[in-house]
């Protein structure tokens, strides 16, 4: 939700940014009459900090795929992978075929009086109609992404889910602090010379890398952390959202922020862990909605805000909804459905194995 704000942000005419710009604007009376200053120089900034929720959700994926790790498991590589292909690829797929098949129907418009940002968006999507099948490539190149730029996240995603078993096994033999460190310094080493983290290279993977460690790190070690977070006082666990939130919102660089923004994303991970706090975020079942919806959110909006501001003046609150409404029955029509088929196939995976095991020790296979 917090990327889809961002987005929403970015769309403001240059004429009211430059009117309320930052640092300039935080001097003038006037222009905090207005969101903008609000969304720059204070703590409603990660309302909108596209950024830190993207590292974020980086340390998350992390967390949630490690969080089936146990001392005595193994992990079957193909299964892992098919599953990881029909959650991650397969919505993309059809949302981009359904992206192009919708450019192709309602031809993009350039308004002038549009933010510089969004005139770009739709210029380079406009250009890249006829290119479209190289965007299913996931090459991470800047002309392979302008269809639906935010998919630059996952190609780090995909990439960094191939040696995502290695890391299991690697955690496995050497404990997770090594793991961490050497993955951390991997990415420090991959930010130097770095201009932009907001890209498909694969000095990006890397410098996103040690984030999945992280989270996985959290997942591992959940019942330590779950033991001291229980033994906190009120007082200790707000200055540790505090912290957590204070480095999500460290100004933005792009690159070495990250190596703040990260840490934070994690602190705010685990401190949702405490059991009173997960209580209550499971009971808000517009939260648990959103969490559910929240890939296909990801994956749609930014096409549907493309063709509404192209065709209509409806204000962004308009577009959020119709946004919001889509995400639904994008979960519904094409993310669901993906994941069911990964479960299916892994567990076909996983029956052919056995009796496959069962047939080569002379076993019965039925």
């Amino acid at each position: 939700m917090v990327v889809v704000l961002n987005h929403y942000v970015q769309t403001v005419p240059e004429d009211i940014r430059y009117l309320t710009s930052y640092p300039l604007g935080i001097f003038d009376p006037a222009a905090w009459l207005t969101p903008w200053p609000w969304l720059r120089a204070s703590p409603f900034r990660l309302l909108v900090a596209g950024q830190a929720a993207v590292d974020l959700f980086f340390v998350l994926s992390g967390f949630v795929l490690a969080f089936s790790i146990r001392r005595d498991w193994q992990p079957n590589t193909v299964v892992f992978l098919v599953k990881r292909f029909c959650r991650i690829y397969l919505p993309f797929l059809i949302v981009l075929l359904m992206t192009v098949g919708v450019y192709n129907a309602l031809p993009i418009k350039f308004h002038a009086g549009n933010s510089i940002w969004m005139n770009e968006i739709t210029s380079n999507a406009a250009a890249s109609i006829d290119d479209w099948f190289s965007h299913l490539l996931l090459t991470g190149l800047n002309t392979d992404m302008r269809l639906n730029p935010v998919m630059w996240t996952l190609v780090h995603e995909l990439r960094i889910s191939l040696i995502m078993p290695v890391l299991f096994l690697a955690i496995r033999c050497f404990g997770t602090m090594p793991v961490l460190v050497t993955s951390l310094l991997l990415s420090i080493a991959a930010s130097v010379g770095m201009n932009d983290s907001i890209s498909g290279t694969w000095q990006a993977s890397l410098h996103f890398l040690w984030m999945f460690v992280l989270g996985m790190t959290i997942a591992i070690h959940r019942r330590a952390l779950l033991d001291r977070l229980v033994s906190w006082s009120r007082w200790q666990f707000a200055m540790a959202v505090v912290l957590a939130l204070g480095l999500m919102a460290v100004p933005f660089s792009r690159v070495w922020a990250d190596f703040a923004i990260a840490p934070g994303a994690g602190l705010l991970i685990a401190l949702t862990m405490h059991p009173s706090v997960g209580r209550r975020m499971q009971g808000v079942r517009p939260l648990r909605w959103l969490g559910q919806i929240s890939y296909s959110l990801y994956l749609v909006h930014l096409p549907i805000l493309v063709i509404l501001v192209s065709y209509t003046d409806f204000s962004p609150s308009i577009i959020l909804v119709i946004s919001l409404a889509a995400a639904h029955l994008a979960y519904l029509g094409i993310e669901k459905p993906a994941q069911q088929l990964g479960s299916l196939l892994g567990r076909m995976i996983c029956i052919h194995r056995d009796m496959t095991l069962r047939v080569a020790s002379g076993g019965d296979p039925v």
